[in-house]
């Protein structure tokens, strides 16, 4: 699946540790592994403690939203 990543959200990937190259076509073990470390780093980020969802969420979201198309 080829996924066009906005260059926000393309930081915001490569700060959560993401190694691998996101141009092309990425495969659904990569797909797997973006949704956890994403999903994650939301859970730990971007969620404010009166539980509301922060810019660094509303990124996440975003992604998350792309990966599961």
């Amino acid at each position: 699946m080829k996924i066009k990543f906005s260059e926000e959200q393309t930081a915001l990937l490569k700060k959560m540790g993401i190694t691998f190259s996101l141009q092309g076509n990425l495969s659904e073990d990569y797909l797997m592994e973006l949704d956890m470390v994403v999903t994650d780093y939301m859970i730990e980020n971007g969620i404010e403690e009166d539980e509301t969802v922060n810019e660094v969420g509303k990124l996440c979201e975003q992604i998350l939203e792309k990966i599961n198309e």
